[in-house]
């Protein structure tokens, strides 16, 4: 879901002022902001199709904060670029923010109290 699709189908009562400042910034802001919106719409779906299979509480804990550790700097920066707070000269695609994404947290999957949480086993 776009960042334009987000907020037509949003209630919200700023949504037309939203989608007013939307279509009037910068194409590489409005890129910027789509990217992040996909990027956190795909870590949501992710978390959620993977938490409908039969898993135990504690692994659907770990998705979860997986989940909540991604979405948290994407958010950030979606709030950056929307404040001004963050200038955006060349939008990354989402695959390159999933990869980054991925690569932060690669570690998390490989560290040695992780591999040895007996929910994992």
């Amino acid at each position: 879901m776009s960042y334009r699709e987000h907020f037509r189908a949003s209630h919200s009562r700023i949504r037309e002022l939203a989608l007013a400042a939307y279509e009037t910034a910068d194409s590489n802001v409005r890129s910027s902001l789509d990217t992040l919106a996909v990027t956190m719409a795909v870590v949501l779906e992710a978390t959620r199709a993977a938490m409908t299979s039969d898993l135990k509480p504690e692994t659907i804990a770990a998705l979860v904060g997986n989940a909540v550790g991604w979405l948290k700097p994407l958010i950030a920066r979606a709030g950056a670029i929307i404040n001004g707070d963050e200038e955006v000269t060349d939008a990354p695609s989402p695959q390159a923010v999933v990869d980054q994404l991925m690569k932060r947290y690669s570690t998390w999957l490989t560290s040695e109290p992780i591999r040895s949480a007996p929910f994992l086993r």
